[in-house]
């Protein structure tokens, strides 16, 4: 009889964890291009909160549908993240396009070197 008492103050003994857990917000995406891109405060694997990509990108989604493609709903994320293991995938053609023109973009603002 002691060995259950015993067993059921060590269950409740148990230390809590010192890290909470945050709920996804229900509508969230994920950048999942490269980082940087156009010079832009993104990082690949992002959590952006809502359904559409944040205002300080907004324009350039519109006008890049590369680029719009990189944000994807955040339950599609493994997906997405296994579909950029092949290079010739749309998500991971989208990607090097990307990469592709912010370096292009950062030669010419370095003059062309």
């Amino acid at each position: 009889m002691t060995d259950n008492i015993n067993a059921a103050t060590a269950e409740k003994e148990k230390p809590k964890s010192r890290v909470q857990e945050k709920p996804l917000p229900r509508q969230a995406l994920m950048y999942v291009g490269p980082n940087r891109p156009y010079e832009l405060p993104l990082m690949r694997n992002q959590v952006i909160k809502g359904s559409a990509p944040p205002p300080f990108c907004a324009e350039l989604a519109k006008g890049k549908p590369h680029f719009a493609a990189c944000f994807i709903r955040i339950q599609e994320a493994g997906t997405a993240l296994a579909a950029l293991r092949d290079p010739k995938s749309d998500i991971s053609r989208a990607a090097a396009k990307i990469a592709d023109e912010t370096a292009a973009q950062l030669k010419a603002a370095q003059g062309g070197q």
